[in-house]
């Protein structure tokens, strides 16, 4: 299943005020949808130049390059007067609400924001889909030596936006050229490195909190018992002592990259909500970080049905 985090930010301007049609003054209520043409929209140049500044840092992310978004907004600025810093960021936020509908990493720190025009959805989709063996190659590629864990790695569940597109352009979604997502779940070596971290995470997390007797007992099930548990790392609650069922997800990308769950842990998460946990590590090997869903996950998250198991029905009669 695909995972967005149901928790959404209301202050993410990513929603407006609509009329019952969901759509007011030309621009749209969510990030699927786009907005018509008005105002200084952009001309096809500037959003070649858009899109080349978004690609060129997420391919820099990929390769694990340090850059200053800032000098390169203002690079763009110096081939493109008309627009200043503040709107080429917004640009690129639009971008990244176009490329979060499909799945695919995003540059890290801008957040997904709605309302842009349909030329820069088709670009953005048309450059993903150039982009494919790239993406394809950095899903797979062996997981590389992770920053130390750290008490101070956490961070806030992000405020995700919606993904529901208008109905007239839900229909017209293209699919993206890769599921990224679940290439890099698939990467054996990027998830045991990531359930490993998160093992020395846990380890710190409850000697730092005067539990050492238990930070001697966590345990690396997935790796002992086989995936079949339904969660990865077996810790504990440091105040009673509970059992924390940890089911990592990790991936190199950005915060802001969906993830994927299996029915088996589902139902887990479901049975033990007290005990369950979810790990999500994200920007994995640069600075790697983590959010923590506690609790029942299709309560947690979106749950989009990606996969079914079929088999031939029985003929008739």
């Amino acid at each position: 299943m695909g995972i967005r985090i149901r928790r959404q930010d209301a202050g993410s301007g990513l929603q407006g005020p609509t009329s019952g049609s969901g759509v007011r003054d030309g621009t749209c209520r969510y990030p699927g949808g786009v907005s018509s043409t008005r105002r200084s929209d952009w001309n096809e140049a500037e959003i070649a130049g858009a899109i080349d500044l978004y690609f060129g840092m997420l391919d820099g992310e990929i390769r694990g390059e340090s850059f200053v978004k800032m000098e390169r907004y203002r690079r763009f600025c110096e081939r493109f007067p008309r627009r200043n810093v503040k709107a080429i960021e917004r640009k690129c936020q639009n971008i990244a609400a176009c490329l979060f509908e499909f799945g695919s990493p995003l540059v890290s720190g801008l957040r997904p924001r709605g309302n842009y025009q349909a030329a820069l959805r088709l670009a953005a989709m048309e450059r993903l889909d150039e982009r494919a063996a790239i993406l394809e190659a950095h899903a797979s590629a062996p997981a590389p030596p992770p920053a130390p864990a750290s008490l101070e790695a956490i961070d806030e569940i992000p405020g995700f936006p919606s993904r529901r597109p208008r109905p007239e352009t839900a229909a017209a979604n293209p699919r993206p050229p890769i599921d990224f997502a679940a290439r890099e779940q698939a990467n054996r070596s990027l998830g045991i490195a990531g359930e490993r971290w998160t093992m020395e995470f846990e380890r710190l997390r409850l000697a730092d909190l005067g539990r050492a007797d238990l930070a001697e007992q966590v345990r690396h099930v997935s790796l002992e018992e086989g995936d079949g548990c339904g969660f990865d790392i077996l810790s504990f609650d440091h105040r009673s002592g509970r059992e924390r069922l940890i089911e990592v997800k990790t991936t190199r990308a950005g915060i802001w990259t969906p993830f994927h769950l299996t029915r088996n842990e589902v139902e887990i998460s479901r049975r033990r909500r007290d005990e369950f946990h979810l790990y999500r590590l994200h920007s994995y090997g640069r600075r790697t970080r983590l959010y923590i869903l506690a609790g029942a996950m299709h309560e947690e998250c979106d749950l989009d049905p990606t996969v079914y198991r079929a088999r031939p029905r029985a003929a008739a009669g």
